[in-house]
């Protein structure tokens, strides 16, 4: 083939483009009308027209063809006498004549009357004439606010044919799908309008976001007795999306003359999903609802009705730091941001929930937000994809200031202090119900117990405090008496409950509404005592009970009793919130009622989720609190044991290892009188640069409350151990404002109020053993800590390991020991020091494995090891464990963990031995459970039998008659295969020496 051949090709497929538009399809067929063609006269001013008509928008960039019937473009621009004729501001008109029927398609002049000229403008048109009617080829306009003219015969105006404004009505028809083959709803709007009595046509022209930038106008006629074919209807080319406005006008066509006016517009027809406009949220009961509602039914494929749905998510505003936001709040477990609404509940109201998440800060919040709302991707039906609601406005209301600044107490002795600012005494022994919130459905209470501290002085301290949310409770128990210590979650049903370590001497513990207990531990007088603060939420307004009174801004009923009566004696109000019933004492609970507690307010909205984008990057919690405020605070780990609320017993100290208790050494006793004392707590409390920072700068701490609270506690123990007790009460108030008050994060000129305090305040003081800088105490050699407290020489106190288990670990959940005991530092030097020993059937045992790894600090009370890799076909093991803070010098005690397969064995304990056993109907084969009657996977001759001891540990032959034979084809097909092996071998020798040759 030359290139003559291609030219020619060129050639051709060049004429043919360019011959395309003349071969194409004739204009008269365009069913098209331009809106308003009523309107388009040069006696329709702007001021008579009902709207502006503005064919910048009516028409679509590069033209189009449109129908005309009786009329015909105004070519006569000495009819327009003023601007704003024509139903616009620059009306456009013909530059020239008008062609006849034989002409066919003419290029004409359109012009458009400016402010300095007849034609400001001009455009390029075509006209044909088509036999009763004619076609206009329309260039869009460059500006808006401008229109095409148009004139009815003899500048006359249409027949009275007035039809009155229709309205819009929407169904669903049923239709099969081309593609599949199945019948599939659709969605059908209909123009409802009053007929005529004439023998007349209607047409109807629907509109979509009719005054849009980008209108979608679609014009159908029909005649009396055909009108339902006016529909519009869902797909390509009509309705091709929801989430927008239709609306329908109609006008009459007689069958010669002028077609009359076309009628108003029907009222807009919203086809999608409606939403609440605005939304507010208040601070002090941070829920409420955003309700939507389709207003059209949602169409579904009829074999797949019962699945068939519309998802509306929620996408929230996204915050870049942290403060408080929006949340949704969802039903337990929820895959998707938003509601789900059943194709059969189009036609009801349904409600998203949303919450503050509050940051508990005073200030700083915004006013509002703006929440958007879309459906998600529908394969059952795409035009109901991404349907973008209107944005919702969620106004935020911080209506309350009565909980700012605020704290209730109990310190020392203990002194008290309501949330209201009322102090008094509460010396008396017993567990006491110190907070709790009067919401039922929630189950929020503290509890603490107060116990003699200091015999033969009326000196009593908090030794325990049990905190409770549903079904979770965490307990710290550090009385002496006849059980263990306890550091732990005893319940752990809903998850909700959030305890936090400060360092390893303070702990908070976090309620679902932001409120939180300060625990602060210390030692006294060879006993385990603490100081609590309570800080309140916004939520706890008007609804706490209990020792630290009524939230409300009043003192005056602060000592209400648990009955409601109000009463003023100190004495009577501590007392009537004793705990007496053993069943309701969350620290010393049994098992048993910690399985029968109510859990969590399990009505339907109970997760708070953040939803910043699609639904696969949603994020929930139970806790109605933006826990980025706890971002610098490391979790208490909850194990796995937590699950098992029936095995979270208490332990005797009888059985416990007889270990001395560390104590603190306090300084020399004097006869104090109140005198002395007010001298020494002055001097003392005022020589803390934090304290003095503290005091002079956060006016909701209370210096004057130190002092006094010093001076007691002297005077009834005759001792200075608690001074900086009161000391470390009232720098806790202070950082807790300096974190909530964002004012002193301000910073100018110089560093701000909370920097400068910040960098000064160390906890304890650092206790004579370190500096403080910046805030963290840097200790001497050989002392530990957040504040230099702790002897590192000295190895840790280990009172157990796996207690709760006595001891043992079983191998199919337990992956790591718990090692129970007190003074634990957080440091990189915790180490365990490990011996794993193999226990044979026979009870031997021999070392196997001798190794240190880090030890995983929890608490002050609790660390975990990990255990090894079990390679070995063992019986069981022995895991013996000490902790030291030297990796390479184990020192201290060391304890010992029995390690087994809980599937077939068990630990039997004899006086201060224990043994491993295997269960009943069970072999262990090669490091294996193996119930009775198995055979062996890779030889089915071999049988678990237990008939005897020594056959429960390795394969019995099977007793079926063909295993003999079998053992010896095994051996001969074992030869066999090794002859065919040689054979191949020499047959590949020789075709190689073959293939040389």
């Amino acid at each position: 083939m030359d290139s003559r051949w291609y030219r020619r090709q060129a050639i051709f497929i060049f004429i043919f483009a360019w011959s395309k538009p003349i071969l194409g399809e004739d204009p008269c067929l365009t069913q098209q009308v331009l809106p308003d063609m009523d309107q388009r006269g040069i006696n329709s001013s702007l001021g008579q027209s009902r709207h502006l008509i503005d064919d910048h928008f009516n028409i679509p960039t590069g033209g189009q063809w449109f129908r005309v019937e009786s009329q015909h473009m105004l070519n006569d621009v000495s009819l327009i006498h003023e601007f704003k004729a024509c139903g616009t501001v620059f009306p456009i008109y013909l530059k020239g004549s008008l062609p006849s029927i034989g002409d066919g398609v003419v290029d004409r002049i359109a012009c458009t009357v400016g402010f300095g000229s007849e034609c400001q403008y001009s455009m390029n048109i075509k006209i044909k004439m088509c036999g009763g009617y004619s076609v206009y080829f329309l260039q869009r306009p460059d500006s808006t606010s401008s229109a095409y003219c148009f004139l009815y015969p003899d500048k006359s105006f249409p027949k009275k044919l007035d039809i009155p404004k229709p309205a819009v009505n929407v169904s669903l028809v049923e239709k099969v799908s081309p593609r599949f083959h199945m019948n599939v709803q659709s969605l059908e709007f209909a123009c409802n309008f009053v007929l005529l009595a004439e023998d007349v046509e209607y047409e109807v022209t629907w509109y979509i976001d009719g005054e849009a930038g980008e209108a979608i106008n679609e014009t159908k006629i029909a005649n009396g007795t055909d009108i339902e074919s006016l529909v519009l209807e869902e797909g390509i080319g009509q309705l091709e999306r929801l989430g927008v406005n239709v609306e329908c006008a109609v006008r009459a066509i007689p069958t010669s003359g002028v077609p009359g006016n076309m009628s108003p517009r029907s009222d807009p027809f919203y086809a999608g999903v409606t939403a609440s406009p605005s939304v507010t949220l208040h601070r002090d009961d941070p829920t409420a609802y955003i309700v939507v509602k389709p207003t059209v039914p949602i169409g579904c494929p009829t074999l797949y009705q019962d699945r068939c749905e519309v998802v509306v998510e929620l996408i929230l505003p996204e915050t870049y730091s942290c403060s408080g936001s929006i949340g949704a709040m969802l039903p337990a477990g929820a895959q998707s941001c938003g509601k789900h609404i059943r194709h059969d509940e189009w036609d009801q109201e349904h409600k998203i929930y949303i919450a503050w998440l509050d940051d508990q800060t005073y200030s700083g919040h915004q006013d509002s937000y703006k929440v958007s709302l879309r459906t998600a991707v529908n394969m059952f039906n795409p035009i109901w994809s991404g349907v973008t609601l209107a944005e919702v406005n969620v106004r935020m209301d911080d209506n309350t200031n009565i909980w700012k600044g605020k704290e209730c107490h109990a310190i020392c002795d203990p002194h008290m202090k309501t949330f209201d600012g009322r102090y008094y005494e509460n010396q008396n022994e017993g567990t006491f119900i110190f907070y709790e919130n009067d919401d039922p459905n929630k189950k929020v209470q503290i509890q603490m117990k107060v116990t003699p501290c200091n015999p033969p002085h009326h000196v009593f301290c908090v030794c325990a405090i049990a905190a409770r949310v549903g079904g979770d409770v965490f307990v710290i128990d550090r009385c002496p008496g006849e059980y263990r210590t306890i550091f732990e979650f005893r319940s752990c049903e809903d998850h909700i409950l959030d305890v936090r370590k400060i360092n390893e001497h303070n702990y908070k513990i976090y309620l679902p509404s932001g409120a939180y207990l300060d625990a602060q531990l210390m030692y006294y007088t060879g006993k385990d005592v603490m100081n609590l603060h309570m800080y309140p939420s916004a939520g706890d307004t008007f609804h706490t009970r209990g020792l630290c009174g009524t939230l409300n801004g009043r003192t005056d009923d602060d000592f209400t009793q648990p009955d409601g009566n109000i009463t003023t004696d100190n004495n009577i109000f501590a007392t009537s919130w004793r705990v007496t019933d053993d069943a309701e004492n969350l620290i010393t609970m049994s098992a048993d009622n910690l399985e029968n507690l109510g859990t969590w307010n399990t009505t339907e909205n109970t997760q708070f989720c953040t939803c910043n984008g699609p639904s696969r990057n949603i994020s929930c919690t139970r806790a109605a609190i933006a826990t980025c405020v706890r971002q610098d605070e490391s979790p208490v780990v909850k194990q796995n044991r937590c699950r098992e609320r029936r095995s979270r017993s208490l332990r005797p100290v009888l059985e416990l290892p007889n270990t001395p208790q560390t104590t603190m050494a306090g300084p020399p006793k004097q006869i104090w009188n109140e005198t002395t004392a007010r001298n020494y707590c002055e001097t003392f409390l005022k020589g803390s640069a934090s304290f003095q920072a503290c005091a002079k700068q956060i006016p909701a701490t209370d210096p004057s409350s130190s002092i006094d609270s010093c001076i007691l506690d002297i005077l009834a123990t005759q001792t200075t151990m608690w001074a900086s007790s009161a000391r470390e009460s009232l720098k806790s108030v202070c950082m807790k404002e300096l974190k909530q008050n964002t004012t002193y994060q301000e910073a100018g000129d110089t560093p701000s109020i909370a920097q400068q305090i910040k960098e000064i305040a160390c906890p304890n003081e650092c206790n004579g053993h370190g500096l403080c800088n910046n805030g963290t105490c840097f200790c001497s050699t050989h002392f530990g800590a957040a504040d230099c407290s702790i002897d590192m020489r000295a190895p840790p106190l280990i009172k157990g390991i796996n207690i709760d288990t006595n001891g043992t670990c079983d191998l199919n959940i337990c992956t790591a020991a718990i090692v129970e005991g007190d003074s634990f530092i957080d440091t990189v030097n915790l180490t365990c020091h490990n011996s794993f020993y193999e226990i044979h059937t026979d009870g031997t045992e021999t070392l196997i494995l001798s190794w240190t790894a880090p030890a995983r600090y929890n608490t002050l009370m609790e660390v975990f090891c990990d255990l090894p890799a079990v390679q070995s076909d063992g019986f069981a093991y022995r895991w013996s464990i000490g902790i030291n803070y030297d990796p390479y010098h184990q020192g201290g005690q060391a304890t010992n963990l029995t390690v087994y397969d809980g599937t077939c064995q068990r630990v039997v304990e004899n006086g201060d031995t224990r043994a491993v056993q295997m269960d009943d109907n069970y072999c262990f084969i090669h490091g294996h459970c193996v119930q009775e009657g198995s055979t062996d996977p890779s030889d089915p001759c071999g049988i678990c039998q237990t008939s005897d001891h020594m056959s429960k540990f390795q394969w019995s032959r099977n007793g079926i008659s063909d295993c003999h034979d079998n053992r010896t084809n095994i051996s001969t097909s074992g030869l066999d295969n090794g002859k065919c092996k040689f054979m191949i071998t020499c047959i590949l020798f020789w075709y190689l020496l073959k293939k040389d040759e």
